[in-house]
C-alpha cells in the first residue's frame, strides 16, 4: 500500500502522526449523520402536512446533500483514523473524496442561495415556477455542483490528500495551472453565491422588518411554507449566517493559495477550515429540528406557562400581603 501511494505524491500517505485526536472527527461524524437521519424522518412524516412545497422541497435537498457528504467521505475518514494512521488514501478513494467533498459543499450554498431568492420571489410577487419546477431545479443545482466537481478529476487540476492525511480535496497548495484554474473557478463561484446570498436575505429582511404587511406576500400556495410562519424566516436567516461564517474562510484560504500569498501550505490551518465548513452540514439538520414550526410552537408554549406561573405567584402574594 505505502509504495502504490507514494508514487501518487501524496505527501501525508506514509506518515504517522498520533497526535492528531480521533474524537473531533468520530463527534462530527455522529452528530452529522443523526441529525440529518432525524431532519429527514420528520420531513417525511409531515409531508402531508407540508406537501413539499418549494421550503420543504429544497429544505430536503439540503439535509440529503449534508448526509451524503458526511457519509460517503466521513466513512473513509474514520478507517483512517481507526488504523492509527497506518492506512493511506489509494489514489482513487482520494479522488472519489475529494469529489463528493466538494460536490457537497457547492451544492449546499446553491441549495441556501436557491432558498433565499425564493423567499424574496415571494416577496416580489413574481412566483414564476410552479411546485413541480422545484423538483428540476434541485436536480439542475446537483447536476451543475457535480460538473464542476468532476473538473479537478479530467485534467482541471488534480486532487490531494491534506493534513494530517485523514482528507482529500482539490489540489489548491501545488503550484500548477491547472490547479490555479480550478482554483480561481470555485473561488469565484464561492464568492458569487456567498454575495449574492447575503444580497437577497438583507434586502428580504429590511422590507419585511420596514413593512409588516409584505410578510404576507411570502406565502406561498400552502401557509406552512410561507416567511408568514415565522420559523422559516428564522431558519433561513441562521442557516444563512453559519453558511457565510463557516464556509467562507475556506474559500478564502483558497483564494490565498491562487494568489500565492501562502505558498505550499497545507497543513493544521486547512484541517480546521475545512472542519469549519463541514459544520454547515451538522449544524443545518439540527437547527431545522429546534427551530422547525412545531418546536418554536412548544417553546413559546412553555414560555407563555412560566409568565402566567409567574404572574399568579405575584398575584398571591400581593393578596396575602392585604389586611
Amino acid at each position: 500500500m505505502g509504495q502504490s501511494d507514494t508514487k501518487y505524491d501524496y505527501p501525508f500517505c506514509n506518515r504517522k502522526d498520533t497526535k492528531i485526536a480521533w474524537e473531533p472527527a468520530a463527534l462530527e461524524f455522529f452528530f452529522g449523520v443523526t441529525g440529518n437521519v432525524i431532519a429527514l424522518l420528520l420531513l417525511w412524516t409531515n409531508r402531508h402536512y407540508h406537501r413539499w412545497f418549494s421550503f420543504f422541497k429544497l429544505l430536503t435537498g439540503l439535509v440529503i446533500t449534508d448526509f451524503l457528504g458526511i457519509v460517503l467521505v466521513y466513512s473513509f475518514v474514520m478507517i483512517r483514523y481507526a488504523s492509527d494512521f497506518t492506512w493511506c488514501y489509494p489514489k482513487p478513494v482520494c479522488q472519489f473524496t475529494s469529489f463528493v467533498f466538494i460536490d457537497a459543499h457547492l451544492s449546499a450554498a446553491l441549495i441556501i442561495c436557491a432558498m433565499s431568492v425564493d423567499r424574496f420571489m415571494h416577496l416580489r410577487n413574481s412566483v414564476i415556477f410552479t411546485n413541480r419546477s422545484y423538483t428540476f431545479i434541485l436536480f439542475g443545482i446537483w447536476i451543475v455542483a457535480s460538473l464542476i466537481s468532476y473538473l479537478h478529476l479530467i485534467g482541471v487540476g488534480e486532487s490531494n490528500i491534506y493534513y494530517p492525511g485523514s482528507w482529500c480535496y482539490f489540489d489548491f497548495v501545488r503550484d500548477t495551472t491547472g490547479n490555479h484554474v480550478m482554483s480561481y473557478l470555485y473561488t469565484i463561484i464561492a464568492f458569487v453565491i456567498i454575495i449574492v446570498t447575503i444580497a437577497i436575505n438583507a434586502v428580504t429582511l429590511c422590507r419585511i422588518c420596514t413593512d409588516p404587511e409584505q410578510r404576507g406576500k411570502l406565502m406561498d400556495a400552502n401557509e406552512v411554507s410561507g416567511f408568514y410562519d415565522f420559523h422559516a424566516m428564522i431558519f433561513i436567516t441562521s442557516v444563512t449566517v453559519l453558511f457565510v461564517i463557516l464556509w467562507t474562510p475556506l474559500v478564502v484560504d483558497i483564494f490565498l493559495h491562487a494568489v500565492n500569498i501562502r505558498n505550499q501550505k497545507n497543513n493544521e490551518t486547512e484541517l480546521l477550515l475545512l472542519r469549519l465548513a463541514v459544520c454547515n452540514a451538522i449544524i443545518d439538520p439540527w437547527m431545522y429540528i429546534v427551530l422547525r414550526k412545531e418546536s418554536l410552537s412548544k417553546i413559546a408554549e412553555i414560555f407563555y406557562r412560566c409568565r402566567r406561573s409567574r404572574k399568579s405567584v405575584n398575584i398571591n402574594e400581593t393578596d396575602a400581603l392585604l389586611p
